[in-house]
């Protein structure tokens, strides 16, 4: 919850946890996210952009496409 959206999809890629958290929902763990979190599980996180300006060095814009909008 919270914090920068490109950095948090950074630190969770770098570690692997991006395929843990894919891999618990849809094994029924419920996820609960909020604000950078709840980006997170978007299908794209670009349109953050305009509010994290610093990208952490992203270039892979995907989220972990666990819902489909905004």
């Amino acid at each position: 919850s919270g914090g920068n959206t490109f950095g948090t999809m950074k630190l969770i890629r770098d570690s692997g946890l991006d395929k843990a958290i894919v891999n618990y929902v849809q094994n029924g763990v419920i996820y609960v996210g909020g604000s950078a979190g709840a980006h997170i599980v978007t299908a794209d996180i670009s349109h953050v952009e305009k509010y994290d300006k610093y990208t952490f060095g992203v270039t892979d814009f995907s989220g972990l496409g666990l819902f489909d909008g905004i």
